[in-house]
């Protein structure tokens, strides 16, 4: 209930600022959170597919990756000590965040491949890694991470590559 009172007078904060919608984006009343979020992942999707035609008219690749997220269920295999770094709970923590809206994201991900656009879900890429990977509880990685990672983006574009028609 706190929470909803602190993110309703934020918002009817949002709506009096007078700011202009440079600095505020376009306001929008939400009352539903998960239409909210499959709104959102329909415009990453949309934009995603115009950054594709925007590369493609102009004789570029375009590749677009999905990263890990430690709340991804299943993704990684964490023990206590990465846990006490990179798992939160509570109002604030992203896990609601995750665990709601990227099921979303991999789903227009799909869509993304089936319309053409090189994209690669990459969040089942520490599924087996023990190691720490995940080095607080937002999103972020350890170098052992970020290389991984890389080499995942490395590999999807070199093999992206091979396989695009050359003009």
């Amino acid at each position: 209930a706190e929470l909803a009172d602190l993110e309703q007078r934020l918002r009817t904060t949002m709506e009096h600022a007078g700011a202009d919608l440079q600095v505020i984006g376009p306001v929008r009343n939400v009352t539903d959170t998960a239409a909210y979020r499959a709104e959102q992942a329909d415009l990453w999707m949309r934009s995603s597919m115009q950054v594709n035609a925007l590369a493609r008219a102009h004789g570029a690749a375009y590749f677009h990756f999905l990263q890990p997220n430690q709340y991804v269920p299943g993704s990684k295999p964490i023990g206590p000590k990465e846990a006490a770094v990179a798992l939160a709970e509570g109002p604030f923590c992203y896990r609601d965040a995750v665990e709601e809206g990227y099921p979303l994201l991999i789903d227009r991900g799909a869509r993304l491949n089936a319309a053409g656009v090189n994209f690669h879900d990459l969040t089942s890429v520490f599924r087996s890694e023990p190691r720490a990977m995940y080095s607080d509880a937002c999103c972020h990685f350890t170098t052992p991470g970020y290389l991984r990672i890389a080499e995942a983006m490395a590999d999807a574009v070199v093999e992206g590559l091979k396989q695009a028609p050359t003009p």
